[in-house]
């Protein structure tokens, strides 16, 4: 049986950005001093944690482009980079969509994230970061994933597009993606 197009997308964007090895996060251990002692692949990162029993990672955490691994804005910016023509940066502060969980939860003080295609919100940082949802892309297309969006991201009229995000992105890391 053949997929369909958003069947292949979904799969396409999992493949991409799903993971932390999928999006090539790499870990930096500095000592004292701030000099680099390691940089470490997830996997490294999270055996090291375990040998060393750490709850909490004692290592810095960045994007393939250089922006941190810990900032919606960086992962935005990502995907941004990595699929060039095909996406928009959205964002709100939490002030100005209070309706949406990222608000209602003080996850952060506001989010971005990226629309790919003018249809789907592909946003990996709530899966990765603060490990709070599975699905990292919705269709606004569709009646379900419209639902989720609203709840999660509050209202469209809420969002504001990220220009100046974008002309950093293109400014500052396109060169290296």
């Amino acid at each position: 049986m053949n997929k369909t197009t958003k069947e292949a997308f979904l799969e396409a964007m999992e493949k991409q950005f799903g993971s932390d090895e999928a999006l090539g996060v790499w870990f930096e251990v500095r000592d004292e001093a701030g000099r680099t002692l390691e940089k470490l692949s997830p996997a490294a990162n999270a055996e090291r944690m375990l040998r060393l029993g750490l709850e909490n990672p004692d290592a810095s955490a960045y994007l393939p482009h250089g922006g941190s691994a810990t900032c919606c804005t960086d992962y935005a910016m990502h995907i941004y980079l990595a699929l060039p023509g095909r996406v928009v940066i959205f964002g709100f502060s939490n002030e100005d969509n209070p309706t949406s969980r990222f608000a209602q939860e003080a996850m952060a003080e506001g989010h971005d994230f990226a629309i790919v295609d003018k249809r789907y919100i592909v946003d990996p940082w709530p899966r990765l970061v603060p490990a709070e949802f599975n699905q990292m892309v919705f269709d606004l297309e569709d009646a379900v994933d419209a639902a989720l969006v609203l709840d999660i991201y509050g209202p469209r009229d809420c969002w504001e597009w990220c220009e100046g995000t974008e002309k950093f992105a293109n400014k500052e890391y396109a060169r290296s993606a």
